[in-house]
């Protein structure tokens, strides 16, 4: 999902316009995000909270706009690093973040050809986070 797909989030769309902005560090960018929205709206769509959990890693982190590319690895590090960070003092954020990082894990898994199983079974992981975030 990137920016032009924006209009498929129009409850969201101020928020994510939000989170592109370089005003402040990611970790608090995506917090201030996280903290405007109700998650209601994805009304439990693995798919719609896998887009999103997208939208917000590439619009936060920039990932794509680092030069040179760093490896899907060195991105994932950099995402565990903030996620710890924030999971002791924030065990809400802390759950929204290990679900967008395994999100991104499972990307970076379809790129490099992991077997399918083992892909998809990240989505029970992704879900489980996100009803802890959802509910807390």
């Amino acid at each position: 999902m990137c920016v032009e797909n924006i209009e498929n989030y129009p409850r969201i769309k101020n928020e994510i316009i939000d989170l592109e902005s370089e005003n402040a560090p990611v970790v608090e960018r995506i917090e201030i995000f996280f903290n405007s929205i109700d998650f209601d709206f994805l009304t439990n769509d693995i798919d719609a909270l896998k887009k999103l959990l997208q939208l917000v890693s590439q619009l936060g982190y920039k990932f794509r706009e680092i030069t040179p590319k760093p490896s899907i690895a060195d991105c994932i590090n950099i995402m565990i690093r903030d996620y710890n960070l924030i999971k002791e003092s924030k065990p809400k954020l802390g759950h929204f973040y290990n679900a967008m990082i395994l999100e991104f894990l499972q990307r970076g898994m379809k790129v490099i050809g992991a077997e399918k199983e083992h892909i998809d079974h990240l989505d029970e992981k992704i879900i489980a986070d996100y009803n802890i975030f959802k509910t807390a």
